[in-house]
């Protein structure tokens, strides 16, 4: 999961300095793969981390209200950014990698809380 997340942070930052990086010829992901793939990355990057999320309730026993607040809140957090890129006509701006940043951050505190407490 920690590898879905780090990528997927790493590719929607370099988004919003598309132009630059293209522009200046930093070679990076998405100015090697284009603007439009390294999107779609980050989108599928976003979905395998939240179904590793999901794939928790198979792997361990703890406290099922708890992992339904945070499926919850996860999802409603994810399916807003992506509404919210969706939106803006899929390009990525700060505001949108903040919004995936904290969709993220929510996944690793939740995939703490949820196999340290039992």
């Amino acid at each position: 999961m920690m590898v879905f997340i780090g990528l997927l942070i790493h590719i929607s930052n370099e988004l919003p300095d598309y132009q630059l990086d293209k522009q200046y010829q930093y070679r990076n992901f998405s100015t090697i793969f284009g603007e439009r793939t390294a999107t779609i990355v980050y989108l599928v990057f976003t979905f395998l981390a939240e179904l590793l999320l999901i794939g928790l309730v198979f792997l361990y026993e703890f406290n099922l209200i708890l992992y339904a607040v945070i499926i919850s809140l996860s999802a409603i957090l994810g399916a807003f950014a992506i509404f919210v890129l969706w939106k803006k006509r899929w390009k990525t701006d700060t505001f949108v990698f903040n919004l995936f940043t904290v969709f993220m951050g929510f996944d690793c505190l939740g995939l703490v809380l949820l196999v340290n407490i039992i």
